[in-house]
């Protein structure tokens, strides 16, 4: 028994210095953590939101004030070429602004950095975006004669309303993409709705006393869906993978409506979601 014992000793030695030299050896390194997979955005894909509007422009009424005058001259009238002269000296341009808003819809196709695609963009405005003026030449108290007519005058006016309701472009868009800054441009095609009315009035009258002697007058109105033509530039930048912010700036021009012709600027603010 002891030799036995002596021997698993004997053994054991060796067997305990071998764990304590493999012990001392280096580890082996663990391997590194995988690097991470970087995050690319893109714009691809369908986005709505909305936006805060504010409208300027001008609103030329020229062509509406000759046509009510000629409207208003009757047949065989002896001094339609001075009224048709008066009506010429009428003022013809005027400036309108108001607050608006809207929404917008579209798709976007990414090629490299380069972004194109549709987009629906719709605004309304929240009051009168127009304009309503009353003038006449000329001035009754500069009392000038009709020529022919001594003692008498002529003076010839227009009162006249005009306003854009709204307006929609359907929009082609294109832009290059700095990341998740994208500046583009845009040209579009759509309608407008446009309300317009007025009367044209001829009226002579007694030069000393201004009273009447003859009074002519017309009247026209219309309240329609008239073709617009859109073009601007935009930036969108997507503060989130799925929320963007817009800033936009539109130029439109409507198709003349009664003899008015209409070109409006339009600069939006507003924000979307992309999915």
């Amino acid at each position: 028994m002891k030799r036995l014992t002596a021997a698993l000793a004997a053994l054991a030695l060796p067997a305990s210095a071998l764990i304590a030299e493999a012990a001392d050896l280096p580890r082996r390194p663990q391997d590194p953590p995988p690097m991470p997979v970087p995050v690319i955005f893109s714009w691809t894909g369908p986005y709505v939101g909305i936006h805060g509007a504010y409208g300027w422009g001008q609103f030329n009424r020229y062509q509406f004030d000759q046509n009510l005058i000629a409207a208003a001259i009757p047949a065989n009238y002896q001094y339609a070429s001075v009224a048709r002269a008066y009506a010429q000296s009428l003022p013809g341009t005027y400036d309108s602004n108001q607050w608006g808003g809207g929404f917008f819809a579209g798709y976007n196709f990414v090629s490299g950095n380069v972004v194109f695609g549709g987009e629906l963009d719709y605004t309304a405005f929240f009051g009168k975006f127009g304009a309503s003026t009353i003038c006449y030449y000329p001035d009754p108290n500069l009392g000038i004669v009709l020529p022919g007519a001594s003692g008498r005058s002529m003076i010839v006016g227009a009162d006249t309303t005009s306003k854009i309701t709204d307006y929609g472009l359907v929009k082609a868009r294109l832009g290059y993409s700095f990341d998740r800054f994208l500046p583009y441009a845009f040209v579009g095609i759509g309608g407008a709705r446009f309300k317009a009315s007025g009367y044209g009035s001829i009226e002579e009258y007694v030069t000393a006393t201004g009273v009447a002697t003859a009074t002519y007058t017309s009247s026209a109105s219309k309240d329609q869906l008239t073709l617009a033509y859109g073009a601007g530039v935009g930036v969108d930048y997507a503060i989130t993978d799925q929320i963007l912010l817009r800033a936009q700036y539109d130029y439109v021009q409507l198709d003349s409506v009664i003899g008015q012709e209409t070109k409006i600027q339009v600069g939006k603010i507003g924000a979307g979601i992309r999915f």
